[in-house]
């Protein structure tokens, strides 16, 4: 992969502290940008107790909405990277496709299955999510039902990621996990 692009680890918030870092301790050598909700983002003591004991960069916020939320990150110390950007927007999946708040994503291409268990209904894949970033400002539909215009202050690039889906028995698809790397736009590192 060379030095062209940034690894970024994205767990959902699905990990005890102590499974987080397990997971540090292997991937420190590789310099993530950052480790973005290792815990739980309420478990605010948890997300601390990774951010002292590792070097990578603790990221979180998609899911906090008050400010009382950010200052309770920033009295513990409980990250180091604040994702603030979003509008409150509805945190299950089909609703967030549903508020238009990743119109910025252009296109996402070669999305492949790789493993799929029927017994677990767990579903492995790979995609790469393509952003020029030439449709924004954007009109996005909040949390109470009131839209805005929404303007993320990304440069144009492109994140390659792998997922884990667990498709439920009512075939409602919950992603348990992601994880990518940052490329330049059209970079030849992301292909």
């Amino acid at each position: 992969m060379g030095t062209a692009c940034d690894i970024i680890i994205g767990t959902h918030g699905q990990m005890t502290a102590a499974g987080a870092l397990r997971i540090a301790r292997r991937l420190e050598k590789f310099d993530p940008l950052w480790f973005e909700e290792p815990c739980p983002p309420e478990n605010i003591k948890a997300l601390a107790d990774v951010a002292r004991r590792t070097t990578i960069p603790i990221a979180t916020g998609e899911r906090l909405t008050t400010k009382f939320d950010f200052a309770r990150l920033l009295e513990h110390r409980a990250a180091a990277i604040f994702n603030f950007a979003f509008p409150p927007v509805p945190t299950a999946c089909a609703a967030q496709i549903d508020s238009k708040v990743f119109t910025y994503i252009a296109a996402i291409d070669d999305r492949r299955v790789f493993a799929a268990d029927p017994v677990t209904g767990l579903v492995m894949g790979l995609s790469m999510f393509r952003h020029p970033m030439d449709n924004v400002p954007y009109e996005v539909t909040l949390g109470d039902g009131t839209t805005t215009m929404f303007a993320p202050a990304f440069a144009p690039f492109d994140l390659p990621a792998a997922h884990i889906f667990k498709i439920r028995p009512d075939r409602q698809i919950h992603e348990i996990e992601a994880m990518g790397f940052v490329a330049p736009y059209g970079s030849a590192s992301a292909r």
